[in-house]
């Protein structure tokens, strides 16, 4: 018990008659900084988060007595500040470690579906001229690519070829194309020690097809521009077909090595484009 008022809590709150610096207000009268026989106005929040943690006791000499004001702005476990160590959330899509994609590493559409059409248009002049079919890393490079939308287009190429003669052959060359690849692919497995995929040998077959849609073109115009185109369409006929044998076997010699069984390849190939050449001359 002091003299100038009562002690609760051993002397941390003061309820007394004196004056002092109260936060909130004082009862009764007296000096110091409360209003005399009142409250004091409630501080706004604001001023109560920057106070500081420590507790402010009224008492003392004058009249006035008030309660303790305590800080609540400050409170364990929730920081006032950011972290120095947390680094500030980058932007999506801007900055090393944002959420976005850098344009300058996205690939066309092509590309990423698998379709190199640089590499179809190599392909597809090495066809028409088999003399560019080297054995350089350059050629090495698109023969060893296994695309199938050139394969595909050259197909459907020679079908429509035929479709101007009155010809619908298309389950025709579905089912020559599917037999006469997996002949091939099982014959390169046995000739040559490296492993032969199934998807490299169709690639090579059907880009070196389209000779055989020349062919189809030619005996359409033959038929319906001369009366009888037999010498022409058949001399023709083995042209072509010597073309794409040559140039598919220039191409698995390339692309799998094998120098020494350049003619026993010849054959096979030359036998595989002859039953395209048939259905599409008669």
């Amino acid at each position: 018990m002091e003299a100038a008022g009562h002690t609760w809590g051993g002397g941390e709150t003061s309820w007394g008659d004196g004056g002092g610096d109260n936060a909130y207000g004082a009862y009764g009268g007296g000096g110091g900084g409360a209003a005399p026989g009142g409250f004091a106005p409630m501080p706004s929040s604001d001023t109560m988060r920057n106070r500081s943690p420590q507790r402010q006791h009224a008492g003392g000499g004058g009249g006035g007595g008030g309660f303790a004001a305590f800080d609540y702005g400050d409170q364990s476990g929730v920081p006032s500040e950011q972290p120095a160590g947390m680094a500030a959330a980058s932007p999506v899509g801007g900055g090393a470690g944002g959420l976005g994609f850098d344009d300058d590493e996205d690939l066309p559409l092509l590309e990423e579906l698998g379709i190199h059409p640089e590499h179809i248009k190599m392909k597809a002049m090495s066809v028409l001229n088999p003399f560019k079919i080297q054995n350089t890393d350059a050629c090495r490079e698109f023969i060893e690519d296994e695309d199938l939308a050139g394969p595909l287009c050259f197909a459907l190429m020679l079908g429509f070829a035929m479709m101007l003669e009155g010809k619908m052959h298309f389950g025709h060359i579905y089912a020559y194309g599917v037999t006469g690849s997996l002949l091939v692919y099982g014959l390169l497995n046995l000739m040559s020690d490296a492993d032969v995929g199934l998807t490299f040998t169709v690639s090579i077959l059907g880009y070196n097809i389209l000779p055989i849609s020349f062919l189809a073109v030619i005996s359409t115009f033959g038929w319906l521009l001369l009366s009888s185109p037999g010498f022409l369409v058949y001399t023709a006929c083995a042209f072509f077909i010597t073309w794409s044998a040559w140039c598919s076997t220039q191409m698995f010699v390339v692309g799998l090595g094998m120098y020494q069984q350049r003619w026993l390849l010849f054959y096979p190939l030359m036998l595989f484009y002859t039953t395209f050449a048939l259905i599409t001359i008669f």
